[in-house]
């Protein structure tokens, strides 16, 4: 049976989730959940669909377009990006990190 590249990004999904939510659950108790806003809960199913399926499936189509040296080119430039983003649009500012670990 033939999986298309969006098939294989809601499963991606779904694996997640299911990975995730128990963990979230135990952290934070039911308390948690209860508490969030509606904003909140739009972030999460935002995450959850564009950035995480949509995101999965262009992968998986890029893979077979282009080929996976091209294609691990940009997946390596993505956290470059997401930092020069951040510093551009959410006036984010790059400074190093200082770990509180001795």
């Amino acid at each position: 049976m033939s999986r298309t590249h969006w098939d294989q990004g809601v499963a991606s999904g779904r694996i997640a989730s299911a990975a995730l939510v128990p963990g979230a659950l135990l952290a934070g108790g039911a308390r948690a959940w209860e508490t969030a806003s509606v904003r909140a809960w739009t972030g999460v199913a935002y995450g959850g669909s564009v950035g995480m399926v949509a995101a999965m499936a262009l992968w998986g189509r890029s893979l077979g377009q282009l080929g996976p040296t091209e294609t691990m080119v940009y997946v390596h430039l993505e956290s470059v990006l997401a930092v020069v983003l951040a510093a551009i649009i959410l006036g984010e500012s790059l400074v190093r990190a200082r770990s509180s670990v001795r």
